[in-house]
């Protein structure tokens, strides 16, 4: 039987979350990626990253949520923004469906990473209904595991680099346009904003745009990134992510 849900009749949804340990509910984003990455890498990347945690942790999917919290980035054309306050009830409302469809688990998996805070919301919510729901960051996972596959060391995890752009050309190679990547490096703002940023141990939390960091709405040498890189991060970053899933689930 598929673990996609929209496969799935409404009979055979009850009956495989009889079997399986619950709901993987993808949430990505459509947002600029520089001058060479296309707006749907988020949403690509998801889609193709679900079902292969799925896999791994014995959950269904369900469709992806392709908009997401984009605010520091919503001065860029392409990029559709929705405020964490409308996605953080979205979610809750999505995720309580599947639990009164019988789901025992719901996971949040974030493509983009400002839609954990959304996530975050939900499942606080959720939890104090004795529902148990999380969330795992996937460009985290990635950057926890690619010190050693990337070539630029300095900003090769940052936004539209050297990571990010090797995950799609191994997802998609229509995801992004080499030839016009800039190239470029950060502002001097990124090093002091990112010593301040939130979810971080630092006392002062602080505040940036994207437009703060760099003048193409990416930063990085994507010169050497490739669709072998990007597999390969894929790869591990699923491993990272499904023994995080199954260490909570197992607890």
């Amino acid at each position: 039987m598929s673990r996609f849900v929209a496969l799935l009749t409404a009979q055979e949804l009850t009956d495989a979350l009889k079997s399986t340990n619950g709901v993987i509910i993808p949430i990505a984003s459509m947002e600029q990626c520089g001058l060479h990455g296309a707006t749907g890498i988020d949403v690509k990347v998801a889609d193709h990253v679900a079902p292969l945690l799925a896999e791994k942790c014995n959950m269904l999917v369900a469709p992806t949520v392709p908009y997401g919290d984009t605010l520091e980035m919503s001065g860029y054309p392409g990029t559709v923004h929705v405020p964490t306050e409308y996605l953080g009830n979205l979610y809750l409302s999505i995720a309580s469906s599947y639990f009164a469809s019988g789901a025992r688990n719901v996971v949040f998996l974030a493509t983009h990473s400002l839609n954990t805070r959304a996530a975050d919301y939900a499942c606080r919510i959720l939890y104090s209904a004795k529902k148990n729901a999380m969330f795992v960051d996937f460009w985290k996972a990635c950057s926890q595991i690619s010190k050693d596959i990337l070539t630029d060391k300095v900003y090769g995890t940052g936004h539209g680099a050297e990571q990010i752009s090797s995950v799609a050309m191994a997802v998609c190679p229509d995801l992004i346009r080499k030839d016009k990547a800039a190239n470029e490096a950060p502002k001097a703002a990124l090093a002091k904003k990112v010593a301040h940023i939130y979810g971080s141990a630092n006392v002062c939390t602080a505040y940036g745009n994207f437009d703060d960091y760099s003048t193409t709405g990416s930063w990085g040498d994507i010169s050497a990134a490739s669709a072998e890189k990007g597999s390969l991060i894929i790869e591990k970053a699923v491993e990272h992510m499904a023994s995080s899933v199954l260490d909570v689930l197992e607890a």
